[in-house]
């Protein structure tokens, strides 16, 4: 009998602390920029609506379009995000010849390309933000 005391003892105890062990748990720091997903933000100081294109490898991939003198958060698709050689992004303001193009950008999940079009195309620039 003096088992089976203790045994329902350390079996109380286990199932307790089994029961409590997912609320201990914390989540990394890093885990949310781990799960975020990889975004253009762009800033158009151009007076005409520009067409923004990601180029991963040669070929490119509409984005989006972003008004004259508007702002517009873009997600590029997963495979950007696994591509260890970068990507590049491509500004067309609709009814110009004009374009611009950035150099090779390397990003990752939980970044933000801040991309700016300048109202002369060619004064246009990026970072990322963490």
């Amino acid at each position: 009998m003096r088992f089976g005391a203790w045994g329902l003892a350390l079996a109380a105890l286990l199932l307790a602390g089994l029961g409590c062990w997912p609320l201990g748990q914390r989540a990394a720091p890093w885990a949310d920029r781990d799960r975020a997903p990889l975004r253009v933000e762009v800033q158009n100081h151009h007076f005409s609506d520009v067409v923004i294109y990601a180029i991963p490898n040669g070929q490119r991939r509409r984005l989006g379009t972003v008004g004259g003198l508007g702002s517009e958060t873009l997600r590029l698709p997963p495979e950007f995000e696994a591509s260890a050689r970068g990507f590049r992004l491509a500004v067309h303001p609709i009814g110009s010849r004009a374009s611009y193009t950035t150099e090779n950008i390397t990003a990752g999940r939980g970044d933000t390309v801040i991309l700016t079009v300048a109202g002369t195309l060619r004064m246009s620039h990026w970072h990322i933000r963490n």
